[in-house]
């Protein structure tokens, strides 16, 4: 049923507008905590150091799950450290999507992978967040994470329209201050 259906919104994704597609694949096979966990558990074991970022690296800071999530963004310093990155996820099914770059502003690459199910793990090397700053800690279920700062969270959220749970993301970090 659920092959079925991802192959049914294969074509359907090359029709839409990028974000209108991406928001219906969200909706359809969200990144649960328990997907995120795995992921982080297997980079951990292979050595590979990641900075949680995005709508999950929120809710590291606020340590508790506020949403469903479409994705998981994982920050790295290094071109060579997000081809590691993607090569550890690969042991676990995501493959990279060619294609899906859409990173901009001070992201300027963004590499998509996907397992089967449908969920997507972004890759963003960033060098600079191994700034002084970038980075702290926070909990994802059990586990302790680092995950980009509230200022930087800011940051990854501007240069693009804010969708609703965007504004509700930024609201929750202005108040951690």
């Amino acid at each position: 049923m659920i092959s079925g259906l991802r192959r049914a919104l294969r074509p359907l994704g090359s029709l839409l507008p990028s974000s209108l597609a991406e928001r219906v694949r969200g909706a359809l096979f969200p990144m649960p905590m328990a997907e995120v966990e795995r992921v982080l558990a297997l980079l951990d074991d292979v050595g590979l150091a990641v900075v949680v970022g995005g709508g999950w690296g929120i809710d590291a800071l606020l340590g508790r799950a506020t949403r469903r999530h479409r994705d998981l963004d994982l920050v790295v310093p290094s071109d060579a450290d997000a081809e590691a990155v993607i090569d550890a996820l690969a042991s676990i099914g995501y493959r990279r999507v060619e294609g899906e770059t859409p990173g901009g502003g001070w992201m300027p690459t963004l590499l998509v992978t996907r397992n089967p199910r449908g969920r997507t793990v972004d890759v963003l090397p960033v060098a600079r967040v191994a700034e002084s700053g970038a980075t702290t800690t926070g909990r994802i279920g059990g586990r302790t994470v680092t995950c980009l700062s509230p200022a930087i969270q800011s940051l990854f959220h501007s240069g693009y329209d804010q969708r609703p749970v965007d504004q509700r993301d930024l609201a929750a970090l202005r108040a951690l201050s």
